[in-house]
């Protein structure tokens, strides 16, 4: 019969010996990854770490500076690769400069000025003393078009054109659309937009459009729904 000494052995044996088989189940993998990680990380030639005073012989102090870094050498390809893709965004940053630069405002026609102008033409307006000549000889009229045979090649009267500023459209001689509302026999004036609801009360001012291809297909649009 074993003594008490020696049951009290068996006993702890029994417990630790599962303990036991998991931990060789852990570290046995661990000890693999552990070897590849080194065979990895170590550079053929380089020389094992001298030993220390503290008798941690054989063991491997890690160090962060030790590890293989990529060479930040570029070999010629790559290099002309950098060259060439910095010069290429260098041309595009150039070239939407030079678009930003040029290009021009797009005009946008008013709706709410068409729509309550009364006679809509298309005109050779010429350079006055002040600004724009209030006499403008009509190309077409494209709205109304019974007013078109009456006025086509005709000269008419504007009486607030000369007013009309830069801001309002003026960019000097040349043909422009003309929304109008008749005042008199042969006189008319540049219909301003209506006052929009909602905004402060300010008097809007007229505005006259050069004819291009882009503002003559947004007049055809407007008229259309006139």
């Amino acid at each position: 019969m074993p003594t008490r000494t020696e049951a009290i052995g068996a006993v702890i044996a029994l417990a630790l010996s599962p303990a036991r088989r998991l931990m060789a189940q852990v570290i046995a993998p661990a000890s693999t990854i552990a070897s590849q990680i080194k065979s990895l990380t170590e550079r053929p030639g380089e020389r094992k770490p001298p030993r220390d005073a503290g008798g941690l012989s054989g063991r491997r102090i890690t160090k962060i500076g030790s590890l293989p870094l990529p060479s930040n050498r570029l070999d010629s390809w790559q290099r002309w690769r950098l060259i060439l893709a910095a010069g290429l965004f260098i041309a595009w940053i150039g070239w939407l400069t030079y678009l930003a630069a040029t290009a021009t405002r797009p005009v946008i026609l008013s709706r709410p000025q068409f729509l309550v102008s009364e006679l809509d033409v298309i005109a050779q307006v010429h350079q006055g003393p002040h600004g724009p000549d209030r006499e403008v000889t009509v190309d077409e009229v494209h709205w109304t078009a019974q007013e078109n045979e009456k006025l086509k090649g005709k000269k008419i009267t504007v009486l607030n054109l000369d007013s009309i500023e830069a801001h309002d459209g003026w960019e000097g001689p040349g043909q422009y659309i003309l929304p109008l509302r008749k005042t008199g026999t042969d006189a008319f004036v540049v219909v301003p937009p209506p006052m929009s609801p909602g905004f402060e009360p300010m008097k809007p001012r007229p505005r006259i459009y050069r004819a291009t291809p882009e503002t003559l297909r947004q007049l055809d649009a407007i008229s259309k729904s006139k």
